[in-house]
């Protein structure tokens, strides 16, 4: 439970688990889930007179102001980028050239990156040059939410003394995770060639092996869109369960997903519930919990676990638990029994 699938038994697990068409398009599944409310005054509209340039400090901007940063910071659908799509399959997104890295630091203080002037230059002319260093790319980032308020519309790229837009800074962003996203798959398929040598020099069965290779040759985005984690999962996330690199809480909750519909119908084991990590995160953070008003405590996340234990409809809750700062385990509390067990997965 600590790294990838990382042997030929649980790739039987992985082969299924690509090749279910419902990872790719079902509706997100929660046990139970806390609610997480965001009120927007959505009747406010932005006026630029009454915040671009006039003082205005960005960490304290509202909802509707942020919304319209986002915007102009959005790389726009009619712009193409030189990056690929993240429907592309995995075997050919792996070979994809990406934009290169400007060798040198960039030593220009950050300030003097942005302008109030108008782009100077088509974006297919900057697109095709080296983006700034990775560290550069974030101190900007950081900055062009205030630039922005204090009216910059350009920025300034001292490398070649033009103007690009704003939304040059997301590119940059996007430009590294891409980066970041194909070296994962890079070890992954590296691992998959290993395992298929190593395991056809020892004779064995090579289906499931053959399976996902197959399907990340045709029919695998390297970062399509994915269902879980309330649609914020991708298959990029996918990558770290093909080989022995350590997991993520993201791994963690999609697997946990997973094994929620599993149990799904199943009768006999209807008095069982699956947690995500939510649950270990939210008993670490009880104290302030329990000092809500009772009709408070009954609406809440807890509150309904209490509840279902309280009818006796809910007897065995499982969860998953990080330790030692490096280590997966699995806890179980029974409730009928009153007593409380852990897994130990190298066990």
């Amino acid at each position: 439970m600590n790294r990838g699938l990382g042997n030929l038994g649980n790739l039987r697990k992985c082969a299924a688990y690509f090749s279910k068409p419902s990872n790719f398009h079902r509706a997100s599944v929660a046990s139970i889930q806390p609610a997480h409310a965001l009120i927007m005054n959505l009747e406010a509209k932005f006026v630029e007179r009454d915040w671009i340039g006039v003082g205005k400090k960005y960490e304290s901007i509202p909802p509707f102001v942020e919304l319209q940063a986002r915007a102009c910071f959005a790389i726009p659908e009619t712009s193409s980028t030189t990056l690929p799509a993240t429907t592309l399959p995995v075997s050919e997104f792996i070979s994809c050239t990406l934009p290169s890295v400007f060798p040198e630091a960039i030593s220009t203080k950050v300030q003097m990156w942005f302008s109030q002037e108008p782009p100077s230059i088509a974006h297919e002319v900057f697109l095709l040059r080296p983006i700034p260093p990775q560290e550069f790319v974030t101190r900007l980032s950081e900055a062009v939410g205030q630039a922005w308020l204090d009216g910059a519309q350009s920025v300034i790229d001292h490398r070649f003394n033009d103007r690009l837009p704003l939304w040059a800074i997301t590119y940059w962003k996007k430009a590294f995770k891409v980066q970041a996203v194909q070296s994962l798959w890079k070890r992954s398929v590296t691992w998959l060639e290993q395992e298929d040598k190593r395991q056809r020099e020892k004779g064995a069965a090579l289906d499931d092996l053959l399976a996902v290779r197959e399907l990340l040759r045709t029919s695998v985005g390297w970062d399509s869109g994915m269902p879980h984690l309330n649609g914020m999962a991708s298959t990029g996330n996918l990558s770290r369960f093909l080989g022995v690199r350590w997991l993520s809480d993201d791994n963690v909750n999609m697997m946990i997903e997973e094994l929620v519909l599993d149990l799904q119908g199943q009768k006999e084991r209807s008095h069982i519930l699956l947690l995500s990590l939510n649950f270990p995160v939210t008993i670490g953070n009880i104290v302030p919990k329990l000092a809500q008003p009772p009709a408070a405590r009954e609406k809440s996340f807890l509150g309904q676990i209490e509840r279902q234990v309280s009818d006796g409809s809910l007897e065995k809750l499982y969860f998953p638990l990080h330790i030692t700062k490096n280590h997966w385990i699995a806890g179980e509390i029974n409730f009928k029994e009153k007593t409380f067990a852990f897994g130990e997965p190298s066990e």
